[in-house]
């Protein structure tokens, strides 16, 4: 979530924002058709996953700014295993810490209708990927390294790519566009033939500032989060992974009183698919995954 969604920062201040996400799923999707028997066991697995980000921002300048971003995770769920039953890990931890620097596109000091910004990070393998949990054999539980989307982190370093904008339509009414790119430099994890995936967003809309309510400002707009198929440069294409993509609608508000800024925003899952890999296509094979159907999303910024 980070500070993407906040005005320009001023020469020589800084920013602290904490944000929280939510997102449950127990569901399994083959392709895009939801088929729950075709998860383990015939069952869907099943993830809670709450998301904390911690932002500290810099501006160096009215123009270009610093961000570092520490986030922490708590997920809980499980599948049920080969003795059919559910059973269930927990992961709780720091995450992959990043840090990007922000450009604004044009002087932000001057009246315009059409602003925009690019951003360039490097994220690091902070957050642990060799969590392990308890697996059910016949001659007894077995500890093991579990699903990476229990991990706290993906085991590797990225290359961030961003930009945003926004463009004012007629009055208090404007459109608004994001996107975020996340390089992967690693072929895989240390664990096994784990896979460190290239992963994108991007969200696209229009806000209305409520004439009514100062500082209000009220959004309906659309949300993409995927994992790709094949990496930019990684070259770990033929690793484990679960490459796909989610489409979300998603309504927004944001209030700003001053230095203070909090928004909250429901993203509603539209439309999911779940991708075959290169591995998979060379084994001529095709696995499902779970796909969160809503996502709740809140923050609280404050300038100094």
């Amino acid at each position: 979530m980070g500070v993407e969604n906040q005005s320009f920062l001023g020469a020589k201040q800084w920013q602290a924002q904490i944000s929280y996400q939510y997102g449950d799923t127990d569901d399994f999707y083959v392709g895009d058709q939801r088929n729950d028997a075709a998860g383990p066991r015939g069952k869907p697995p099943r993830r809670r996953v709450h998301l904390l980000n911690l932002d500290v921002a810099y501006a160096l300048s009215n123009r270009v700014s610093l961000d570092l971003t520490v986030p922490f995770s708590s997920s809980s769920g499980g599948v049920v295993q080969e003795d059919l039953k559910f059973h269930e890990w927990n992961t709780r931890g720091l995450g992959d810490i990043s840090l990007r620097t922000e450009v604004q596109l044009s002087d932000p000091t001057k009246p315009s209708r059409v602003r925009g910004s690019v951003g360039l990070g490097v994220q690091a393998p902070t957050g642990s990927d060799t969590e392990t949990g308890e697996f059910y054999s016949p001659t007894g539980t077995v500890v093991r390294s579990i699903d990476e989307s229990f991990q706290l982190g993906n085991g590797g370093w990225g290359i961030l790519l961003f930009a945003q904008g926004s463009a004012q339509i007629v009055g208090p009414l404007f459109a608004y566009g994001s996107g975020y790119y996340g390089l992967s430099l690693n072929e895989k994890t240390g664990v096994g033939g784990v896979g460190v995936p290239d992963t994108y967003s991007g969200r696209v809309g229009a806000a209305y500032l409520l004439p009514v309510l100062q500082g209000v400002v009220v959004s309906l707009g659309g949300r993409i989060n995927g994992v790709t198929v094949r990496d930019v440069v990684g070259g770990g294409d033929l690793y484990w992974r679960r490459p796909g993509y989610e489409v979300f609608v998603e309504p927004g508000l944001t209030w700003t009183l001053g230095p203070n800024t909090a928004s909250v925003s429901y993203p509603i899952r539209a439309y999911q698919n779940k991708l075959d890999s290169v591995l998979d296509e060379s084994l001529n094979r095709s696995f499902g995954a779970s796909f969160v159907p809503y996502l709740f999303l809140a923050s609280y910024a404050r300038r100094f």
